[in-house]
């Protein structure tokens, strides 16, 4: 059956080659982008451990020489503390997820020679951090108020506890399966005491490989920049978000308050560019189906007109609707599964450029065989109606054409 259908291919090899690399273009860009953007969906998607949806962000930067930074906090505090709608409030040297935080490396020994460093996110929060933020604790507990301190601007401290996520105990202690009670060390080799261990907490840079290492101090910076969070009843938020920003503007003018903002917001400008090119590549997936199905039934379409004789003649011969339809789906079926075994090939070849040069993963192996199943569909659906009007050609019709 193949033979015929392949020698009336090879008079129009033209048409059948340009539709079989296009076939095997789309197949490969398609494959790797659908893999992106599902690796792109899952990033934006991944648990933060935070309340995000319910904490909203303020800054304050004090700029008057009578500004007092440790006051203002105190005032600032008991203030917010007060509103209706709000559930707690900490202060913070940085906003998590938000692309602007601090890092230090740490290490699980005080020995000199040790060159295994573990890189944290660092924030210092004082006693409702851990309610505020959201964060589950596995083991341990939350910081004491009588463990805060206050640092004073451009102070070296070493602080002696720290609430860390489990991530990061891990890294520390790969052999170890509880963490609380352990100590680790910073660069001046003080020794700090994990009184925490969180579930899970994303750090200020979500691209970072990193991220999920963090690490909380039990300290107020010494300013003149600091930050609010509160965590808040969520029916309130849209009502508070303003409130605050007034409240923190008018009572203070020895500081200018920050765009106050929430949480969600701040995650979804910081997972913009994710967001971005998913919606950039899912454009492209839908181009490229769309001209690689209007190329397959173009093709499909002219065969039909410059066969319109012979196909009259195998109608008055015997041929059945059915035979004129398998026809050119097998015919349709032989120039895509041509394709797609070259596109397969070029799947592999664009992941490897793809993976060695811009450090994205390997291709995962399944999307071959649902890009193949695909473009197979979509072969058969793009050829149906030109092999459909063949179909219903009579003979009579083919004889007039002579």
């Amino acid at each position: 059956m193949f033979g015929p259908i392949l020698r009336a291919m090879s008079r129009n090899k033209t048409g059948a080659v340009l539709v079989a690399l296009q076939i095997a273009i789309a197949l490969a860009v398609i494959v790797n982008a659908v893999f992106i953007v599902q690796q792109r969906v899952a990033f934006m998607q991944r648990d933060d451990g935070l309340a995000t949806d319910n904490i909203i962000a303020a800054g304050s930067f004090g700029f008057a020489a009578d500004y007092d930074h440790h006051a203002t906090v105190v005032a600032d505090l008991d203030m917010l503390r007060s509103l209706p709608g709000v559930r707690s409030v900490t202060v913070s040297d940085s906003v998590p997820l938000s692309g602007s935080g601090s890092a230090n490396g740490f290490e699980p020994s005080p020995d000199e020679d040790s060159n295994f460093d573990v890189v944290a996110n660092y924030y210092g929060i004082d006693e409702e951090g851990i309610e505020t933020l959201g964060v589950t604790l596995k083991e341990g507990r939350v910081f004491r108020a009588e463990e805060i301190y206050s640092v004073t601007a451009g102070e070296q401290h070493s602080p002696t506890k720290a609430i860390v996520t489990e991530r990061f105990a891990k890294k520390l202690f790969p052999d170890e399966t509880t963490f609380a009670g352990r100590y680790f060390y910073d660069g001046n080799d003080t020794p700090i005491e994990i009184v925490g261990v969180m579930d899970t907490m994303l750090g200020a840079w979500l691209g970072w490989e990193e991220v999920g290492n963090v690490v909380l101090f039990p300290f107020i910076s010494g300013g003149p920049m600091t930050r609010y969070m509160l965590n808040v009843e969520s029916d309130q938020l849209d009502a508070l978000i303003p409130l605050v920003e007034d409240k923190l503007a008018f009572s203070n003018t020895s500081r200018l308050v920050n765009t106050v903002r929430s949480l969600r917001e701040i995650s979804d400008k910081s997972y913009s560019g994710a967001r971005g090119m998913a919606v950039a590549l899912m454009v492209v997936i839908a181009l490229l189906i769309t001209v690689t199905a209007l190329g397959i039934v173009g093709l499909a379409a002219f065969n039909v007109r410059q066969r319109t004789k012979q196909i009259g003649t195998r109608r008055a011969v015997g041929a059945k609707r059915s035979d004129i339809l398998r026809y050119f789906l097998t015919e349709n079926w032989l120039m895509t599964t041509t394709g797609v075994i070259l596109g397969v090939v070029l799947s592999l070849l664009l992941n490897y450029y793809l993976a060695t040069e811009y450090s994205l993963e390997r291709l995962d192996p399944v999307y071959l065989p649902l890009g193949v199943l695909t473009m197979w569909a979509l072969g058969l659906l793009a050829v149906l109606g030109p092999a459909r009007r063949a179909s219903v050609i009579s003979p009579a019709v083919a004889t007039r054409t002579v």
